[in-house]
């Protein structure tokens, strides 16, 4: 995951968000709004990940 979003930030809005999961646990939102002209066929493609945030300690 993490290769996937430093590669966003080069040229997409890339946003991360710091939220509790259902059941407490820490959770990053991270938010990629693709650039216009990425994909053919839409205007508006985004991707939307959902990491614990114990993962991110592991990498």
């Amino acid at each position: 995951m993490a290769p996937t979003v430093r590669s966003a930030r080069k040229k997409h809005l890339v946003h991360e968000y710091d939220i509790p999961a259902r059941d407490g646990s820490p959770l990053r939102i991270v938010y990629i709004r693709c650039a216009p002209d990425t994909w053919s066929g839409g205007e508006d493609v985004i991707d939307v990940y959902e990491v614990p945030l114990e993962e991110l300690t592991v990498l």
